[in-house]
């Protein structure tokens, strides 16, 4: 399928590409197409980050812009940043455990470990490299969308699931109010 005509329909676990290893990609026009699907799925899903696989599109590609949302009304904002073949050098071997959810394991929560510091490297949609070092939770969801790309997601790093819960259950129960 063409990618203009790509539907963008969101990938759930049990999917065989979202277990799958992501490929590099070359082409600057096929990136930067592949951003734009990305970008405006976001958009509408109003979240903090999205990788291809999640699409249904197996590169190593993702994008990330923190917002506030209900679930998590206290983090801090971010630009848009579309991140095309990333790679992360860890800074840091402090782990921050944090609650964290999904778009492809939708309606649910748990905690993850992740480290507080990395550098990341990649590729802009204008094939500039780009470096740049990040903390908290904008570390967080690099990790959380470059795992994405080598077929994890947040379940296999969860120390154990007593601290799995549905969204709703995190709202009412865990969630400081």
């Amino acid at each position: 399928m063409p990618l203009d005509e790509h539907s963008a329909q969101i990938e759930h676990i049990g999917s065989p590409i979202i277990r799958a290893h992501a490929q590099r990609i070359g082409s600057l026009v096929h990136a930067a197409k592949i951003v734009e699907i990305l970008v405006n799925k976001l958009n509408e899903l109003e979240g903090a980050g999205l990788a291809a696989p999640q699409i249904g599109l197996p590169y190593r590609v993702f994008v990330l812009q923190v917002r506030k949302t209900d679930m998590f009304p206290e983090r801090e904002e971010s630009p848009l940043y579309t991140m095309i073949n990333p790679e992360i050098e860890i800074l840091s071997t402090e782990e921050l455990m944090d609650y964290e959810g999904c778009f492809s394991v939708p309606g649910y929560a748990g905690l993850v470990p992740r480290y507080k510091s990395l550098k990341a490297t990649w590729s802009d949609p204008d094939g500039n490299e780009r470096k740049e070092i990040f903390e908290g939770y904008r570390a967080r969801v690099i990790q959380h969308e470059l795992d994405h790309l080598n077929g994890m997601v947040y379940l296999d790093r969860m120390k154990d699931m007593l601290s799995f819960s549905t969204r709703e259950n995190y709202m009412r129960y865990i969630r400081e109010v």
